[in-house]
């Protein structure tokens, strides 16, 4: 078995979690007690999850810190940025806990990992950033406002459109926080080495994919330097409560997809791993889409003694009508990264909360049950129904080619699209579902290797069944990226063991937005 990974975003569904608690316990007029907690962790128990990262801070702390602006301070403040707060009603169910019964929830978590046979992690969001625009927020720090006056902020220094595609402006990452200021690295660094004070975890995982904008990286040319030494002191943190705990602390490092663009962003992973400053790296997308060529293979040369994970976000693309991947899309992913030799899976934004009674909820709780039970291993990906959507990388620095392989613009001549799906068993069917605007539609001609394939059998309405989206729900829980006037096709593939098709199209015109490859 590979290793299955799920990092738990704390600050959304703990706090749900934790305020569902408090509203069951108040009306039932009970008491609340450390077992209370277990639900949250049990949900793991007889699954294929290995690990869980508890993400413990987003941009506020979740626990009680000396370092940063935390809940409870959210919870009491009355005036931010000089105007009138209240933030009692999101922060009430972790107060009450916290503060009333004296429970610590993640100090519960943790030791009921261990005892579940589950590897802990405490995962700190290195950059996060949201809500960039917004006079006040529930998660900004004291620090925020003190970097902002201070000049230790990004601002406006950067502008890619292209590294950031959805609905935000390119100037979302103006929050983030210039790691070139030493203020900067050693409040972090004064966090990790609280949290490591305060919790026994077997790891610590340093996400810079929220965000890794950590400098204004065009212009700062020894960003490489700069984390290199902010890295060497965190591990130096590491060494001393390795030997408090009397036992090793495994760290970890999420990044995007390849090993030169880091570099661009100040992050020279080849040298971190050299001199043993991490062990694991999460090859990660960071949001919008789930990225279906990550290079593990290359990762597996560069850093061939370093644990290499594959992540998987929530989203497989950003803004269709239903972006939330179901199981069966998951298992696509999976089935190439592992196939590529990806030492194991990370899944972000798969959290569930367990107290969650709306149809929303149970829907994500089903799908997410079913990837944590169908997704512990190739063989066991291989044994269902597994769906590959084509998609794009979705960030990227400045002056490097960004991964875009769709849409593909038909004038007449032979495009030709390359796609590694994973290994297929021998008695596996195999399918290609292509969308194309409507445009020249039913001319298009298509080979798979070389080999044409049968004229086009339309898919009609949509290459997924669409679940209907819940009343009380914002998202849906499917993925179909088709968009109005597009024509689907789906056409039979002859099995290739190696999941490796060169996919050529023609058409006097139009445009091929969408390809899919289902294996069952």
């Amino acid at each position: 078995m590979s290793k299955l990974y799920v990092n738990i975003d704390s600050n959304d569904y703990a706090s749900q979690f934790l305020n569902n608690l408090v509203d069951i316990k108040d009306e039932k007029g009970d008491s609340i007690s450390r077992a209370d907690m277990y639900p949250f962790i049990d949900l793991y128990a007889n699954t294929n999850v290995t690990d869980i990262m508890l993400c413990i801070n987003c941009q506020r702390s979740l626990f009680e810190s000396k370092v940063f602006t935390d809940v409870f301070d959210k919870h009491d403040q009355t005036v931010e940025n000089g105007i009138a707060v209240d933030y009692k009603k999101s922060n009430r169910g972790i107060y009450t806990v916290y503060k009333e019964y004296g429970i610590d929830p993640f100090d519960v978590w943790f030791a009921r990992c261990k005892e579940m046979g589950i590897t802990p992690w405490a995962s700190i969001r290195m950059n996060d950033c949201h809500f960039p625009f917004d006079a006040t927020s529930n998660w900004r720090t004291d620090f925020f406002y003190e970097a902002q006056r201070n000049g230790w902020i990004i601002g406006n220094r950067f502008v890619n459109p292209e590294s950031y595609k959805s609905g935000y402006d390119c100037d979302y990452y103006q929050s983030c926080l210039d790691y070139s200021v030493e203020q900067v690295r050693n409040k972090f660094l004064d966090y990790i080495d609280e949290v490591l004070s305060r919790y026994d975890v077997d790891g610590i995982e340093y996400d810079f994919m929220r965000e890794i904008r950590s400098f204004d990286y065009v212009n700062q040319r020894d960003k490489c330097e700069i984390i290199n030494d902010f890295m060497q002191k965190a591990k130096a943190i590491v060494t001393k409560y390795e030997k408090k705990y009397n036992h090793p602390i495994k760290t970890a490092i999420r990044l995007m997809r390849d090993v030169l663009q880091n570099k661009e962003y100040g992050f020279d992973i080849i040298t971190l791993t050299k001199n043993n400053l991490v062990d694991t790296v999460v090859v990660s997308p960071r949001w919008e889409t789930n990225d279906s060529d990550m290079p593990i293979p290359q990762w597996k040369e560069v850093l061939p003694n370093t644990e290499i994970l594959a992540c998987i976000d929530t989203q497989t693309v950003c803004g269709s009508p239903a972006c939330h991947s179901t199981a069966d899309v998951v298992r696509g992913y999976c089935n190439r990264y592992l196939s590529d030799g990806a030492d194991g899976m990370y899944l972000f934004n798969y959290y569930v909360n367990p107290l969650n009674t709306t149809s929303y909820g149970k829907i994500r709780g089903e799908r997410s049950a079913e990837i944590f039970n169908t997704c512990g291993s190739l063989e066991q990906v291989q044994r269902h129904p597994m769906r590959f959507i084509v998609t794009e990388q979705d960030t990227c620095p400045e002056g490097c080619q960004i991964y875009k392989p769709l849409p593909i613009e038909l004038d007449g001549n032979e495009k030709v699209l390359a796609v590694s799906v994973g290994k297929i068993l021998p008695d596996a069917t195999v399918n290609v579902i292509i969308g194309i605007d409507s445009a020249s539609a039913e001319q298009l001609k298509v080979t798979a290797n070389g080999k044409p394939l049968p004229a086009g059998l339309r898919k009609n309405p949509k290459p997924a069944d669409m679940q209907e989206v819940p009343a009380d729900s914002q998202f849906p829980c499917n993925c179909g990226y088709i968009k109005e006037g597009t024509l689907t096709y789906e056409f039979p593939l002859e099995r290739e063991e190696s999941g490796k098709y060169n996919l050529a199209f023609n058409a006097p015109k139009g445009k091929i937005t969408y390809v899919e490859i289902n294996i069952e």
